[in-house]
């Protein structure tokens, strides 16, 4: 058996009760509002608005900076792409993605096929070409000393054979040789003569010969070299090495893994320098004659503010990203290097566009969007009075007046749309 507790049981309604009691609570809730305008009637005295509760501010006159916005991204322009050199495989990769290098350091490695045998082939090609050379120059030197022999002998000859020729002529007109033994020798002058001739003949051939010789043998010498150096240019060039100082931006997925096919030409590692860093903005098209090369921009990425010089206003508008208006690129550079400047990340930028001297000015506030931006009410002692005005520039929290008021009016920045209705309204906190 369960046990009640008397005292915390609540008596059963009946649905007449509850009807009853829904329509006190409307009652009194229709009471509390006639309370309210009652309140408000009493106040106005003559059916007019009563405002209480409202912010106010005094037009000034100041100098109005005009700014624009832009927005685009951090750039980095001074970038090189790295690329395979051949066909290869990938082998061992020395670096990650984010590493600061610098000119000529190792970033990977990558094998060639058959290319350190290219290279012992060229080698021993090369070597027999520079003996070749040797034989080509040996030849000759030996073919000089047995020509210079020939010559010099033949020479003799023709030294004695003339002696003879003069001591026979002499015998001859005495009669104390024949005829024919002075033509004998005389024949044998002219052999030698003829001998000479061509020995020298020889000579200057062997020359030429040998000049044209030595120059294949040097051209074949210089041929295997070449190939050599190339190949050897080659084995070096699978040592990527890094061409700048900077950081790594990418590793293609073929590096990352090694024994991966590379062709010739295909990016390896796309290396780029961070102090090239600057912002590339799209500013509205409008804006575009009251900006300058050199003039300074506030640049905001994240949480960090950086001041930036403009150095290239693009020449060609360009459709923006909404498809609504027209954009100019603008380069800006920072003043000073900034290490927290990360390619790609949000830039915005606030261009100055020029000067209103003394201009009217107001607080931006709610009254702008409920006053319909034509209409404020002005405090005239405990009142304030509905006018007409004419808004203009609109710069951060402050706000151009053009017409309808005057330096020094006062007045009501909070909302209008309870009372905007009213051409004039009575202020109970004046």
């Amino acid at each position: 058996m369960a046990i009640v507790d008397q005292a915390s049981v609540k008596p059963v309604k009946s649905k007449k009760q509850k009807s009853q009691g829904r329509i006190a609570l409307i009652v009194l809730a229709v009471l509390v509002v006639a309370i309210g305008i009652a309140y408000q009637t009493l106040l106005s005295g003559d059916g007019g608005y009563v405002l209480s509760d409202y912010d106010t501010a005094f037009v000034t006159q100041q100098d109005l900076v005009l700014t624009e916005q832009a927005s685009g991204t951090v750039q980095l322009p001074n970038q090189i792409i790295v690329t395979s050199p051949d066909d290869a495989y990938s082998g061992a990769l020395y670096v990650t993605l984010g590493d600061t290098v610098s000119k000529g350091q190792l970033l990977a490695e990558i094998d060639v096929d058959d290319l350190e045998e290219d290279i012992e082939d060229y080698e021993a090609e090369l070597i027999v070409a520079q003996v070749d050379r040797e034989q080509v120059i040996l030849e000759y030197e030996n073919s000089l000393e047995d020509s210079a022999f020939e010559i010099k002998t033949i020479k003799r000859d023709i030294a004695d054979l003339e002696e003879d020729e003069a001591t026979y002529i002499k015998l001859v007109q005495i009669n104390n040789a024949r005829e024919s033994e002075l033509e004998d020798i005389q024949d044998e002058l002219e052999t030698k003569r003829e001998e000479l001739e061509t020995a020298e003949r020889e000579l200057k051939q062997n020359k030429a010969m040998y000049v044209i010789n030595l120059k294949e043998a040097e051209a074949l010498i210089n041929q295997k070299q070449l190939s050599l150096t190339r190949a050897r240019n080659e084995l070096e060039d699978t040592r990527i090495k890094s061409p700048m100082d900077g950081d790594i931006l990418e590793i293609s997925d073929e590096m990352s893994v090694s024994g991966s096919t590379l062709d010739s030409g295909d990016e390896l590692f796309t290396i780029a320098d961070p102090t090239s860093a600057l912002f590339d903005l799209s500013i509205s098209e409008e804006y575009a004659d009251d900006i300058a090369l050199g003039d300074s921009v506030s640049v905001t990425v994240g949480s960090l503010k950086v001041i930036g010089t403009i150095t290239s206003i693009g020449r060609v508008a360009e459709t923006s990203d909404d498809g609504l208006g027209a954009t100019v690129s603008v380069d800006v550079t920072p003043n000073e290097y900034n290490s927290s400047l990360l390619l790609g990340s949000t830039a915005i930028g606030v261009f100055t566009l020029g000067v209103k001297e003394n201009a009217l000015t107001l607080p931006r506030g709610s009254y702008l969007t409920t006053g319909a931006q034509k209409y404020v009410y002005v405090i005239e002692g405990n009142r304030a009075v509905k006018t007409t005005v004419t808004f203009g520039e609109i710069e951060g929290n402050t706000v151009q007046v053009l017409t309808g008021l005057k330096a020094g009016d006062k007045i009501i920045t909070s909302g209008y749309q309870n009372f905007i209705s009213y051409d004039e309204i009575k202020l109970s906190g004046e």
